[in-house]
């Protein structure tokens, strides 16, 4: 699901004028929750992957199955 969104992102041409459009990308951070987990941790470790993400090279996916 996330993938898909990526790539909606990726090819959609946000026009900005007329005659001018912007193109955009999306790097996502996926972390599935743990039960019993606080909120917090849970999204701290989506924001890092999102980080990740970035970090090898923008506009992917990144879900870590690493505590």
């Amino acid at each position: 699901f996330a993938e898909r969104i990526r790539l909606g992102i990726e090819k959609h041409a946000f026009v900005i004028e007329r005659d001018r459009s912007l193109s955009v990308t999306a790097s996502i951070g996926i972390a599935q929750y743990k039960t019993g987990e606080h909120i917090s941790a849970f999204i701290k470790r989506a924001d890092e992957n999102m980080y990740t993400a970035k970090k090898q090279g923008k506009n992917r996916v990144f879900l870590s199955l690493q505590s």
